[in-house]
C-alpha cells in the first residue's frame, strides 16, 4: 500500500542537535556586534550572518540555511539563535558548512549588554551524506521568509512558557496536519492556536514544503506550535530528501519496511509482518541494514521486488506496492545453505533476473546460482556465473535490457585491493562468459579502487559501466564489452545511510 508517513530521520536531528549546542566546532571569530539590545527578529533576520559572509568572500559563494533556532521573548524580541550554513563554490560544489551564534552578553568595560556573535571554522558534513545545492533553502530567501512572520503579533496571541522559531530548510508533514499556507504570498493570517489546530490557516497535503515553526521549545511532539509553509522557489527541488535518501531507497522502522523511488516523497510499505522483518534482518546481521542488491527498484517501473527470510522467499509487487506475493526460486539440493548474498532486478512486471550466493569456505568453497525469469516469477531459468572454483565472489549482476541477453558479471575478494573488480561479459544470457577489463591508471589520484559496480546499460549505441566507491560514482564508457574503455564522468551520489 502507498503510503506519505513522515519518516523521521533520527541521525540528521542528532547531527544538527550537536551543531546547534556547540560540541565539537571550533569557535574562529566572535564578534561583538554594536547595535541596539532590543531586536525584533522578524525586522533584523539573518541580516548579520548575510553581511559576515559577504565580507569574507572565502568563505564560499552560495549559502544555504541547513538548521535555524532562534529564541524569543513575549514581545517578539531576540534572546539569542544559533543557524547552521552550508556552503557551496563557484561550480555548486559542497564545501562544508558554518555555525553561527547570535547571543546577549555582559561587556566587561561598561557592565552593559551587548551582542556578540560566534563563527565556527568551515566544517565536513555527515559520513555518507551528500549534501546538494537547493534553491529553496538559499540564505536570502529564507531570510525573507522569516521577514513576512508576523511574530510580534502572533505571539501575543499565544501563551507559551517559552518561544522558539526553528527551521530546517525543506521538511515533509503528514497529510491533513495544520498548517498557516502562505504560498500565494499574502500575509500569514493571525489565528490563536486553537484556530490553528482547527486548520482554520489552511492544511498539509503531505508534500514537502518550506517549513518555519513557532512553538514552546519543548520539542517536535508539541501540540505548542505553529507551522508556517512558504512558497517553493524551485518547487521540483523540494519532493523529498534527497540529502539523506537515495532515489531508490528503503526504511526500516520498529520491524517495518518501506520503499521510496523518489528520495523519500512517498513510500510504499511492504506487507509482511513484523516478525518476518525481525527475522530477516537477525539473519543478515547488519542491524537494521538489508544488503544493496537484495532489493529492486526503478523510477519509473510499477515492478518492486525484495529478498526475506533465512529460506530466501523473494516477495514482488508489480503495481507500486498496492499488492504483494511471494515467490520462489529452484535452489534444488542446496536448500539447506546460508545463501547471504542475494541479488535482484525486475524491469517489469515479467521480466527479472537473481543471484543467490554464499560465503567462500577453504572446505565447502561457495555456491552462486544465478536465475531469470520471463512470466512474473512464476518459472526460472538458471545460468551459471563464471570462476565456480575460485574465492572471488559475485558481488554485482546485470542485464543491460529485458531479453536478458546481454550482462556482466563483477566478481571480488573482499580482502583484494586491485583498482576494479574482475569483469566478464555474456552475449547469451549467462550462457558463456568472457573477460573484460578496464584499463589501469584512469582514475584520479585520490581514488584507489572501485569496489562494486552498480549500472551496467546501452546508451545511444555505446555500453555504459558505471562503478561506485562509497558515495563515488564513476562512468566508464565503450563501443563494444571487450573494446576499449574510457573514463567518462565523476560525480557524487548518496548511499544508503539512514534505516
Amino acid at each position: 500500500m502507498k503510503t506519505k508517513t513522515a519518516l523521521k530521520i533520527g541521525i540528521a536531528a542528532a547531527v544538527l542537535l550537536i551543531i546547534t549546542t556547540g560540541i565539537f566546532l571550533l569557535w574562529q571569530q566572535k564578534i561583538k556586534l554594536q547595535r541596539e539590545i532590543d531586536i525584533l527578529f522578524e525586522e533584523q533576520g539573518l541580516n548579520e550572518v548575510i553581511r559576515f559572509l559577504e565580507d569574507h568572500s572565502e568563505m564560499g559563494t552560495f549559502f544555504s540555511v541547513a538548521y535555524l533556532g532562534a529564541d524569543l521573548d513575549d514581545k517578539g524580541l531576540l534572546i539569542s539563535y544559533q543557524t547552521t550554513v552550508d556552503a557551496f563554490d563557484d561550480d555548486y560544489s559542497y564545501m562544508g558548512y558554518y555555525a553561527f551564534e547570535y547571543t546577549r552578553a555582559e561587556d566587561e568595560t561598561n557592565g552593559r549588554e551587548k551582542w556578540i556573535m560566534d563563527v565556527s571554522e568551515l566544517q565536513q558534513g555527515g559520513q555518507g551524506l551528500v549534501e546538494n545545492y537547493n534553491e529553496n533553502c538559499e540564505i536570502h530567501y529564507i531570510d525573507s521568509q522569516i521577514k513576512r512572520l508576523p511574530l510580534k503579533e502572533q505571539i501575543s496571541l499565544l501563551d507559551f512558557d517559552h518561544y522558539y522559531l526553528a527551521s530546517w530548510g525543506v521538511e515533509k508533514l503528514q497529510a491533513g496536519e495544520a498548517i498557516i499556507d502562505g504560498t500565494d504570498e499574502t500575509p500569514f493570517p493571525l489565528l490563536e492556536l486553537e484556530e490553528f489546530l482547527r486548520g482554520e490557516g489552511g492544511t498539509s497535503d503531505g508534500a514537502t514544503a518550506i517549513i518555519i515553526s513557532l512553538s514552546d521549545g519543548t520539542g517536535s511532539t508539541t501540540q505548542n506550535m505553529i507551522k508556517y509553509r512558504c512558497k517553493a522557489v524551485v518547487k521540483e527541488s523540494l519532493a523529498g530528501a534527497a540529502e539523506y535518501h537515495m532515489e531508490c531507497d528503503y526504511y526500516i522502522d520498529n520491524n517495518r519496511i518501506s520503499f521510496t523511488k523518489d528520495s523519500g516523497e512517498t513510500w510504499f510499505q511492504a506487507d509482511i509482518s513484523e516478525e518476518a522483518v525481525a527475522k530477516t534482518l537477525e539473519f543478515y546481521g547488519k542491524g537494521v541494514e538489508i544488503p544493496e542488491d537484495s532489493y529492486s527498484l526503478e523510477p519509473d517501473s510499477e515492478a518492486m521486488a525484495f529478498f526475506y527470510g533465512e529460506d530466501p522467499i523473494l516477495r514482488v509487487s508489480f503495481d507500486d506496492g498496492q499488492s504483494w506475493e511471494d515467490r520462489s526460486l529452484p535452489v534444488g539440493a542446496f536448500y539447506e545453505w546460508r545463501f547471504t548474498r542475494r541479488i535482484v532486478h525486475f524491469f517489469d512486471a515479467q521480466n527479472g533476473y537473481a543471484m543467490l550466493g554464499t560465503g567462500h569456505s577453504m572446505g565447502t568453497g561457495k555456491i552462486e546460482l544465478g536465475f531469470i525469469t520471463h512470466d512474473g516469477g512464476y518459472t526460472w531459468e538458471t545460468i551459471t556465473f563464471p570462476e565456480q572454483e575460485s574465492g572471488n565472489l559475485v558481488n554485482s549482476f546485470y542485464f543491460t535490457e529485458s531479453d536478458m541477453g546481454e550482462g556482466i558479471a563483477a566478481l571480488r575478494r573482499e580482502s583484494d585491493t586491485a583498482a576494479y573488480p574482475t569483469l566478464y561479459f555474456t552475449a547469451d544470457g549467462g550462457k558463456n562468459w568472457t573477460p573484460i577489463s578496464i584499463p589501469e591508471g584512469l582514475l584520479p589520484d585520490n581514488l584507489y579502487y572501485l569496489t562494486k559496480v552498480c549500472g551496467f546499460t546501452k546508451e545511444d549505441g555505446k555500453y555504459v559501466m558505471i562503478f561506485r566507491y562509497e558515495t563515488t560514482r564513476v562512468k566508464f564508457i565503450s563501443d563494444s564489452p571487450a573494446g576499449d574503455w574510457t573514463l567518462d564522468t565523476i560525480w557524487e551520489e548518496n548511499i544508503h545511510t539512514i534505516g
